[in-house]
């Protein structure tokens, strides 16, 4: 996969890792400095098409749509943010303990000419009379769409026009005037509409299609030739990534509608059938899933997507909380009781519905290809479980949900939940 990245890189030498304990019985105050940014645009070879970042996007343009947030990972009401500009080369005064510095581009577009987008976040920790130096990795976050016509295409075709477009009705329009222009787009899948007349007989000729599965830093070329045969003109449009380098060649037979096969999966075994695309999950207001900190009351809405069909689903509780109360609503002891297996523990499902606790289980997780999962109605029980504790202290709580789909592929990710002992608990 090609990549194209800004280095943001701080002060003048390498911080030590610190104790969580070291860290929070710090007093006073510490420097955060950010020195000097630096920025890669190059992108490997295509095999068509040899391609980078355009040349006109320099990096001080780059940077300067950059904003930066820093935030105290024991607070979240401790948050700053900043221009990019408003901020390198100029300390920043933070009280000591845990932070997390993000960057992220403004003024996004869902489709843009030159307009690539970039996004990062790294953890550090701020001691007492001393310089915090941080170094931040920001990776491209959008795709880039580039057009490449055969000279056939170009003399037997006439007036064409090829519209990229998204599911919101954003689009980008190529004609021959800017058929060297460079598309950004943040969707997931793209329509392409290919129109123009027939040098032939001056005939309309019209072709559709689909890019499916685009991943943050594809690079997709999309090939477009012509050839005639007799009076039937056909339509050859390839599509290269730099997720896999081997084109893809569809011919449209009188410029009938047809779906472009995404050139991201590996062609199936003849006779046995295509693997599905693997599960993922998404948290729209967390993108990163970061840590998070605990509350009485919380959205959380995740999205589950496995196109193979979910199979089995478990939630791994790793929470102090939650220990001595998830074996009684499993009904399995010790530690294997915070397990929860959402399609198959019927126990643990009745006990869900009874106390109402609003998560999918059983049949509306088993054999689905998109589950919206929140955890609003779980996650908040540990606040309240924390808070009437006598004796409070920062935890931190976390929640990790396995599964597989039917083609026997996996997904493991784990949120985090951070506890913030208050100073006046009783």
């Amino acid at each position: 996969m090609k990549r194209t990245f800004i280095t943001i890189m701080a002060a003048a030498a390498v911080l030590a890792s610190c104790d969580n304990a070291e860290v929070a019985g710090l007093k006073g105050k510490g420097t955060f400095m950010l020195q000097s940014v630096t920025a890669n645009t190059d992108l490997n070879d295509v095999q068509v098409k040899p391609h980078g970042l355009p040349s006109e996007l320099n990096q001080d343009k780059l940077l300067a749509a950059l904003e930066l947030t820093i935030k105290n990972s024991e607070d979240a009401n401790l948050k700053q943010t900043y221009k990019y500009l408003d901020i390198v080369n100029k300390p920043v005064e933070l009280s000591t303990g845990k932070y997390t510095v993000s960057a992220v581009s403004t003024d996004a577009k869902d489709a843009a000419w030159d307009q690539p987008l970039f996004a990062g976040s790294t953890d550090f920790a701020v001691v007492a009379n001393a310089v915090s130096p941080v170094n931040l990795t920001c990776s491209m976050t959008n795709a880039v769409v580039s057009i490449k016509c055969s000279d056939t295409f170009k003399t037997e075709v006439n007036d064409y026009n090829i519209k990229v477009s998204d599911a919101k009705g954003n689009f980008l329009t190529w004609t021959k005037d800017n058929i060297a222009e460079d598309g950004y787009f943040t969707a997931k899948e793209l329509t392409v509409t290919i129109e123009g007349k027939r040098s032939l007989d001056n005939s309309t000729a019209t072709v559709t299609g689909t890019i499916q599965n685009i991943q943050a830093k594809d690079h997709i070329t999309l090939n477009i030739d012509a050839r005639v045969t007799g009076q039937v003109q056909q339509i050859v449009v390839t599509v290269e990534t730099k997720v896999n380098d081997k084109p893809v060649d569809i011919f449209v037979d009188g410029f009938e509608e047809i779906e472009i096969p995404d050139p991201s999966q590996p062609d199936p075994t003849p006779g046995q059938p295509e693997t599905p695309a693997a599960p993922t999950l998404e948290w729209p207001d967390n993108k990163t899933f970061a840590t998070t900190e605990l509350a009485d009351t919380m959205k959380i809405d995740l999205i589950v997507k496995a196109p193979g069909k979910i199979k089995t689903f478990l939630v791994v509780i790793d929470s102090p909380s939650l220990e001595t109360l998830l074996p009684g609503m499993t009904g399995i002891e010790g530690k294997d009781g915070c397990t929860l297996d959402l399609i198959n523990n019927k126990t643990l499902i009745a006990n869900f519905k009874e106390l109402e606790i609003n998560l999918p289980t059983g049949d509306d997780l088993k054999g689905q290809t998109e589950v919206n999962f929140p955890l609003s109605s779980l996650v908040p029980m540990v606040y309240g479980i924390e808070a009437k504790k006598p004796q409070q202290a920062d935890s931190d709580h976390k929640f990790t949900r396995k599964l597989t789909d039917e083609a026997g592929q996996e997904l493991s990710q784990t949120l985090v939940f951070h506890y913030t002992a208050k100073a006046d608990s009783e």
